[in-house]
C-alpha cells in the first residue's frame, strides 16, 4: 500500500486488513522494488 498517512494506528489498521506492506509517499522507485521483492520473496 502506498500513502501520504503516516499516523502509526491507520498503518496498523491498513496491515491487519491485509496490506502486506506500506509505502509513505513520497517514495523512491528503489524503495518500491525492494517492497515488491520482499512480498515476493524474490532476491
Amino acid at each position: 500500500m502506498i500513502s501520504t498517512e503516516s499516523e502509526s494506528s491507520i498503518i496498523l489498521d491498513s496491515i491487519a486488513s491485509g496490506a502486506s506492506n506500506y509505502i509513505l509517499k513520497p517514495f523512491d522507485p528503489q524503495t518500491v522494488l525492494k517492497k515488491i521483492k520482499k512480498v515476493l520473496k524474490v532476491d
